[in-house]
């Protein structure tokens, strides 16, 4: 009968479990009715044990004294238990019929959140580096300062709190927090651009949340040409990046054109960064307060290009004190000033200068650039209002404007046998830009943060030239071209940042802009003075709405393995047009060790074009839009890049790209006149054409680009080596363009950016303390364009092209050399700098025009724009 008591006994147990159970559960349901005294652990307590005939059993450094309840109204004992205990890591167990052990639960999850923010000017410091030391992970503050983070499995955990040109800082947090504000103080010595790494890991040194470089502060020096800091010089220090040309300050990405990288200012598009011959860019330094630049795999939020992007966030303003700076050189004026309207709340920020180089025209560019009158100035003005309505909530709005004007006017005799010929040329060129930026962020709740912009850009270009040829029998002809280029746009944007979801973190918006064009473009021709022809394609001003939708992922596989995947939906409408587009984007990120290894694949689209002068002749850039005849541009490109860091100041990188492009735009021929032959009865064919209907003038095609560029980084505190080298191939096939200029329509040609050399080597080398001496090679391939190769003596007689950029203009290179001297004193600083740019006198060339010479021959000139150039500055700040 063994079986017979061991059933019982099972039933026996199973039953005074449930008994046990049962009593506990009926315990937890009683009604508890609260007194108005019932506000802590200790009285709510007190309070059972008297009423209730409860019994608890607890240490008593479990409990918090300083909590604070309200209980409302009467609920069971199991939900105040809920409130009291287990919202706040308490565990209970009820023992005994009526008694209740106490204790403390193991933490499942910290979560820590906040903003961070330096703490002096208590400006928020974008993407700062949140390193949570117990799990070995990384996490990313956003643009405005913004972060979350969390750790499971912990009672502790130790973050540290860093950026660029920042002390690092570390706290310890044994419960979650949200609404911190954690301040770095700035630390102007740093040489390395760093956060503070793991011991066991260099890689560790730079954060690998970071998929984009930032430039802002950057230890990468670069330097205008008037020995100033200059973000567009650090701009092509960067992997993948290249020169423009002479004339320019702008920069190629991937082989793709300067007007395939996306550049904002606060949200709103930018069209041209370069001021009179690439002398500077719009920028000015101390009125930026950070820069991002997407070489590769760029967020699904950015659209709307092929090549690049490039972000650019004014500078907010000190709410704590004034600071300000001034700046002199022997070309202009420059100067900065920030401080608090409210203390701690509201703040502003203007920047501006002018630069002038009328005062040389006279004799410096005679001698040197062959110009017997010049005029070349520019300026820029930036303001921006800030407002903190809480760390978390704050408003601002931004302003920029800036123009450039370019004058050049040259003369010459040319005696042709018995005959005196008098060639002139004369330019005038207008540009600039102007944009409005209303920017509201704010954080919805701990985990959801919103970022929205509303606003308007306007960029303009007008441009005049002609060339003349006079001879001595009172023969002329003369040829002009008036170019012009407007676009204003109207821009509206929200972004959602969603921390900790199911799938990692997430972020979702959209953008729309409203296009207004008017580009126009007039070419003409007079012989003695009587006018033969005149050609003018002008568009009616256009509207165009284009519309952009987008949703990330951003998803941690493992301590060494990270993606990122978005989708981009967008929609671009023009008169009876509209288009509907998927762009698909993914970023894979292995780190391990001393290695990173990234993979890039992304399609990008573009609706707005700029159509650039492909022969000898001024560049008169004009911008149009994609329409009915002219689809939006397409590229497919993947990336392969590889970091390795060699020591914690010397770091190796190597990146290769394939991109395959469609819907690429061309002119059927040069849009400039001044490329015309001057002369008798020759004329030049198959590069000119008298369409005046856009849609006809422009041919469509496809091409491929590839490359691979490799750099050689190394940071010390005294001494700072660049060396890069880029090699990319570009190719283009236009069947109908080839079928005009009567070759083969399969011929691949070269792109205008095709650039088989691209190398930079810049050194930076603290002498002393106070002295600093900095040099700058770069030397690139020339540019291509179309030239008429080919003569068929007539009658009439002709030259013509045999093929589409069959030619390159000479390779641009120059070295630059700055010594520069810096005083920290109690109260101000001081800087003087003294440069020497192109130092040997290189005529990089910045158009070519074409003309006969002295034998009736056919002859190409080549217009130079910036000689040897000397410069001194000088600025103060406080």
């Amino acid at each position: 009968m063994n079986w017979i008591r061991v059933i019982s006994c099972i039933l026996l147990y199973i039953l005074s479990t449930q008994s046990y159970q049962i009593r506990a559960q009926s315990v937890l349901a009683e009604k508890w009715v609260p007194n108005q005294s019932d506000t802590s652990y200790q009285a709510i307590i007190d309070h059972l044990e008297k009423d209730y005939n409860l019994y608890f059993s607890y240490s008593p450094n479990i409990l918090n004294e300083q909590s604070y309840f309200q209980t409302g109204d009467s609920k069971t004992i199991g939900r105040l238990f809920k409130e009291i205990f287990t919202k706040n890591n308490i565990d209970f167990e009820i023992v005994e019929e009526r008694r209740i052990l106490l204790y403390k639960s193991k933490l499942q999850k910290i979560e820590i959140s906040g903003v961070i923010r330096d703490l002096d000017s208590k400006e928020s410091i974008p993407a700062a580096s949140i390193l949570i030391k117990e799990a070995g992970k990384y996490a990313t503050a956003n643009d405005d300062g913004y972060f979350y983070c969390f750790i499971e499995g912990k009672d502790s955990v130790t973050i540290i709190f860093n950026s660029i040109a920042y002390s690092a800082n570390s706290f310890v947090f044994n419960e979650s927090q949200s609404k911190l504000i954690i301040e770095l103080s700035s630390n102007h010595n740093s040489q390395i651009a760093t956060i503070t790494p793991l011991v066991d890991s260099l890689v560790n040194s730079v954060d690998p949340a970071k998929d984009e470089d930032f430039i802002k502060r950057s230890t990468s020096v670069g330097l205008s040409v008037f020995g100033l800091p200059d973000i567009t010089q650090q701009i092509r220090n960067q992997a993948m990046v290249q020169n423009g040309n002479e004339g320019q300050s702008g920069f190629v990405v991937k082989g793709g054109s300067i007007d395939q990288n996306l550049i904002l200012v606060d949200g709103m598009p930018v069209y041209d960064i370069s001021h009179i011959g690439g002398l500077s860019s719009i920028f000015i330094s101390p009125a930026i307060k950070e820069l991002k630049l997407y070489s590769a795999g760029a967020p699904s939020e950015y659209g709307g290009k092929l090549s690049s992007v490039m972000d650019v966030k004014i500078n907010e303003g000190n709410t704590e004190e004034f600071k300000g700076e001034a700046t002199f050189g022997w070309t202009g004026a420059e100067g900065h000033l920030e401080g608090p309207l409210v203390r701690n709340r509201t703040a502003i920020s203007l920047s501006g200068r002018y630069n002038d180089f009328n005062f040389l025209s006279d004799d410096y560019f005679s001698r040197l650039g062959g110009y017997n009158d010049s005029e070349l100035n520019f300026y820029d003005f930036y303001s921006k209002l800030h407002h903190k309505f809480s760390p978390t909530n704050r408003i601002s709005l931004t302003y920029y404007r800036g123009k450039d004007k370019l004058f050049l006017f040259s003369q010459k005799q040319i005696n042709s046998g018995n005959e005196a010929r008098i060639l002139a040329e004369e330019n005038r060129f207008q540009w600039g830009n102007e944009l409005l930026s209303l920017q509201w962020n704010k954080l919805l709740t701990k985990k959801i943060f919103l970022a929205s912009k509303i606003g308007f850009s306007n960029y303009n270009l007008n441009g005049d030239g002609f060339l003349s040829d006079q001879t001595s029998l009172d023969s002329s002809i003369v040829v002009g071209v008036n170019a012009s280029s407007s676009i204003r746009n109207i821009v509206g944007s929200v972004k959602f940042d969603i921390y900790e979801t199911s799938i990692g973190k997430l972020n979702f918006g959209a953008n729309t802009i409203i296009h207004n064009f008017a580009p126009k473009l007039n070419e003409s021709l007079w012989i003695n003075e009587e006018l033969v022809s005149s050609n003018t394609s002008n568009s009616e001003q256009s509207k165009a709405l284009e519309f952009n939708a987008f949703v990330e992922n951003s998803i941690s596989f493992t301590d060494h393995l990270s993606l990122r995947v978005g989708l981009a939906m967008s929609s671009f409408s023009v008169i009876d047009t509209s288009y509907y587009l998927i762009e698909p984007r993914a970023k894979l990120i292995y780190r391990k060790n001393k290695h990173i290894l990234d993979l890039n694949i992304s399609i990008n689209h573009q609706y707005v074009h700029l159509l650039s002068n492909p022969g000898p002749g001024l560049p008169s850039d004009i911008w149009i839009p994609s329409s009915k005849e002219l689809e939006p541009s397409r590229a497919q490109d993947i990336t392969l890049g590889y970091n390795y860091f060699l020591s914690d100041d010397l770091k190796f990188e190597i990146q290769g790209y394939f991109k395959y492009m469609q819907g690429l735009k061309e002119n059927i021929a040069g849009p400039d006149v001044l490329q015309a032959l001057i002369g008798n009865s020759l004329t030049v064919t198959n590069i000119l054409t008298s369409e005046t209907d856009w849609q006809k003038r422009i041919e469509q095609g496809r091409g491929y680009s590839t490359g691979l560029g490799g750099s050689l980084n190394y940071n010390s505190k005294k001494f700072q080596c660049i060396l890069s080298y880029t090699f990319t191939r570009t190719k283009h096939l236009f069947p109908s363009i080839q079928q005009f200029l009567d070759v083969p329509t399969d011929t691949l040609f070269n792109g205008r950016h095709d650039r088989p050399v691209d190398l930079l080597a810049q050194v930076s080398y603290s002498i002393t303390d106070d002295w600093t001496l900095f040099g700058k090679f770069v030397y690139g391939t020339g540019l291509s364009y179309t030239y008429p190769d080919s003569y068929f003596q007539g009658p009439p007689e002709k030259y013509f092209a045999t093929g589409r950029n069959n030619t390159r203009l000479p390779d641009y290179h120059h070295l630059d050399i700055n010594l520069s001297y810096t005083k920290e004193l109690k109260n101000y600083n001081l800087y003087f700098n003294l440069g020497l740019y192109n130092v040997y006198n290189r005529n990089n060339i910045f158009y070519t025009y074409l003309n006969l010479n002295e034998n009736n021959a056919l002859q190409e000139t080549g217009v130079g724009l910036l000689p040897r150039l000397p410069s001194a500055t000088f600025k103060i700040s406080f």
